[in-house]
C-alpha cells in the first residue's frame, strides 16, 4: 500500500540552482508522480545536474506527467527549468 507523504509545488527558474524533492526527514520514497505546467523543465536522475538546452537532460514540456520511480532515483532527481519562462513543477512524493 503507498503512502502519500508530501505534495508541493516548485517555481523554477533556468538561472537558478537545479532543484530537488523536498523528501521529509527520515522518509523513505520510493516513487514521485510529476506535473509540469507553464514551461518546459529538464530533469535528470542519475546524480547529474540538468541545465537548459538540447542534450541538458530530459526534456518534459508544460502540460506533461512524469513518474520518477526507485529510491535511488528520487533521492538523486534534479531539474530545471528549460528555458526563461518560469515553469512549474509540481509532485506528489510516495511511500510502499
Amino acid at each position: 500500500m503507498e503512502n502519500n507523504l508530501a505534495f508541493k509545488a516548485d517555481n523554477l527558474s533556468v538561472a537558478a540552482v537545479a532543484l530537488k524533492f523536498d523528501i521529509p526527514d527520515g522518509q523513505i520514497v520510493a516513487r514521485a508522480y510529476c506535473t509540469v505546467e507553464t514551461a518546459a523543465v529538464r530533469f535528470r536522475y542519475d546524480g547529474g545536474t540538468p541545465v537548459a538546452g538540447v542534450g541538458g537532460g530530459h526534456l518534459a514540456n508544460a502540460g506533461d506527467e512524469f513518474i520518477v520511480e526507485g529510491t535511488q532515483n528520487v533521492k538523486n532527481f534534479r531539474v530545471v527549468a528549460n528555458t526563461a519562462t518560469v515553469a512549474n513543477l509540481y509532485y506528489t512524493l510516495e511511500s510502499v
